[in-house]
């Protein structure tokens, strides 16, 4: 659920968006609406606000290929999370407020298993 307060007109173009996601997921086996549904949310409704700050509301809107990296994206957050709780990676603010992720050591020792996960994800999406 998003908790952030966006213009009704953003929420109404994320939400029309969202709804559009569900029913293209649905066509693509290799994504997984349900874990990308609050990254993809958060996502675009950033996107759409910006938008909506440049003063067209006519204009908010993305393209095809911008909705793709947004899925892909999803999923590689998606991957990073479960790494994550399974204590295989960890992540810090760089100087600039970037985050850098990076191996713990039970990632080190185990690469061989976060390698299938990784061949696993990059199959699905290249090859589906």
């Amino acid at each position: 659920m998003n908790t952030k307060i966006y213009p009704d007109s953003v929420e109404e173009k994320t939400q029309m968006c969202m709804e559009a996601l569900e029913k293209a997921y649905a066509e693509m086996p290799e994504f997984d609406f349900d874990n990308s549904q609050a990254y993809l949310r958060d996502a675009i409704s950033k996107i759409f606000f910006q938008q909506w700050l440049k003063g067209d509301e006519d204009e908010i809107g993305l393209d095809e290929e911008k909705i793709y990296k947004l899925m892909l994206m999803a999923e590689a957050n998606y991957l990073l999370d479960g790494l994550e709780k399974k204590g295989y990676v960890d992540s810090i603010d760089d100087e600039n407020g970037n985050e850098v992720v990076f191996l713990t050591t039970k990632g080190k020792n185990d690469m061989a298993l976060i390698n299938s996960d990784v061949d696993r994800l990059l199959h699905n999406i290249i090859l589906n």
